[in-house]
């Protein structure tokens, strides 16, 4: 029995030859071999027992992988983070090192539009004419 495989890595040939008075048979027979999943860290193949996945990205890791991108310690599905500012990062992050969205502009006080260099005129007029306004008891 000699053994041929195929283009496709998931499929194996197997050619067995069976021997009946001068004629050779020939039988082919195609096995299925499981695709393994590759670790997002390494690219190597990850096994059933030491595969820790598929995470919300639908990666896979390693064990041995699944680490803080930052520091290199190790992480649970309890306890890693993921970067929620950028959708193109897929690296996973402990708790301490997960990227944090920059802090925005405060939003002005509603009394400081009223006075606004840009708006100074306007309100001016504004605040006069609504001073003529008569005054119902």
């Amino acid at each position: 029995m000699s053994g041929t495989s195929s283009s496709s890595p998931a499929f194996t040939n197997v050619r067995k030859e069976t021997k009946v008075g001068l004629i050779v048979i020939y039988h082919l027979q195609r096995r299925a071999m499981p695709v393994k999943d590759l670790c997002h860290r390494c690219q190597r193949p990850t096994y059933f027992n030491d595969k820790i996945g598929p995470l919300k990205d639908g990666v896979f890791y390693h064990k041995g992988c699944f680490k803080c991108w930052l520091c290199g310690s190790r992480l649970t599905l309890k306890t890693y983070c993921n970067n929620r500012n950028d959708i193109t990062d897929t690296e996973v992050y402990c708790q301490g090192h997960v990227p944090t969205p920059m802090p925005h502009e405060p939003i002005p006080h509603r009394s400081n539009l009223l006075y606004s260099p840009k708006t100074r005129g306007h309100n001016a007029d504004y605040r006069s004419s609504s001073s003529k306004l008569p005054v119902y008891p």
